[in-house]
């Protein structure tokens, strides 16, 4: 005998589920119903707001239904917010001005220097480019604003990132880092990508506006959120 099925509407499309994860979870807490074309998360305005973060903005970001190509999707936009939005990632290609989330701490690419060095003769100063004519090796920054920020020079086309003691290229001294966290990939164009490992706290990035997945995690302020269509 076949098994009976639960109902669920035909002609009404699926109520995505909003979970503001609790504090020590990975993905359980508040669940919301977002049955709106637009949602704002806030600290002080918005359909959700959430009052006693203070890394996050008055409007932080927006959760937005739009219509491509006849297909209903759902998209993530940064309102301009002070410390960014940011989504969980299996991989991303990273720019320079891509704040990238590992552990508790911030970094960033930076681009190489160019090495400036008196001409023979000459009183003007030339530009000197690095020696490795091929690639410009970028240095991963703690994007912190303090002085004794951590620097991390990438010498090599893979770098390996993990946790304090282990066998990674760069250790990270922070326990929301796992023995073998991400790695950093340089293609042949002189891009770089990210690729997070199987871990409990994952890799973030930060964007200005993404398209939601059926199941995908994102954050604003310390505030982490899950987004789930059912």
């Amino acid at each position: 005998m076949a098994s009976e099925e639960t109902y669920r509407p035909v002609l009404r499309p699926a109520v995505p589920i909003l979970t503001v994860i609790d504090e020590g979870s990975i993905d359980d807490g508040e669940q919301i119903r977002i049955r709106k074309d637009c949602f704002v998360i806030g600290r002080s305005s918005g359909d959700l707001t959430i009052p006693n973060d203070t890394t996050m903005s008055s409007r932080h970001a927006e959760i937005r239904l739009t219509t491509s190509r006849g297909q209903r999707e759902w998209t993530l936009h940064n309102l301009e917010s002070v410390n960014g939005t940011f989504v969980r990632v299996g991989a991303a290609a990273l720019a320079y001005d891509t704040i990238v989330l590992l552990g508790s701490r911030r970094f960033r690419l930076e681009k190489a220097a160019a090495v400036a060095s008196e001409s023979p003769g000459n009183d003007t100063l030339r530009i000197d480019q690095p020696a490795d004519s091929v690639r410009d090796w970028p240095t991963l920054v703690e994007s912190s604003g303090k002085p004794n920020c951590l620097r991390f020079p990438l010498q090599t086309p893979q770098v390996t990132i993990g946790h304090k003691g282990g066998s990674c290229h760069i250790q990270l001294d922070d326990p929301l880092v796992a023995a073998f966290h991400a790695e950093l990939i340089a293609d042949s164009s002189g891009g770089w990508k990210l690729i997070g490992k199987t871990t409990r706290n994952g890799v973030w990035v930060n964007t200005p506006a993404t398209t939601l997945t059926s199941y995908c995690f994102f954050q604003c302020g310390e505030q982490r959120f899950k987004f789930v269509i059912p």
